[in-house]
């Protein structure tokens, strides 16, 4: 089995330009549901739920970072949460991209 081998160049790439088109909608990075949290609240949005309430999904299954670049994002590109950022900044620089087939 490869080893995938990734060396941070502190570029802050990762953290910006966040928001990627999925089949014609804009969607901003995924986020599980304890870690909205990590996040002011008027910068976190469900992002897939199942059936509906008054104003919301009845059940949230993952949120969405809505900014185009993360507010934790130092000004020397670095994590200001790193020891407890979200899974797909860890997971970083694998990426989702979208439906196979």
């Amino acid at each position: 089995m490869a080893k995938i081998v990734f060396k941070c160049l502190q570029c802050g790439r990762c953290c910006k330009n966040l928001f990627r088109d999925v089949e014609g909608a804009l969607v901003g990075l995924g986020l599980f549901p304890d870690e909205r949290k990590l996040f002011p609240k008027k910068l976190v949005s469900p992002q897939t739920g199942i059936g509906w309430g008054l104003s919301e999904p009845k059940h949230i299954l993952d949120y969405q970072l809505n900014v185009n670049a993360c507010p934790h994002l130092s000004k020397n590109n670095s994590c200001r949460i790193h020891n407890k950022r979200p899974l797909t900044c860890q997971a970083f620089p694998l990426i989702l991209t979208g439906p196979s087939g």
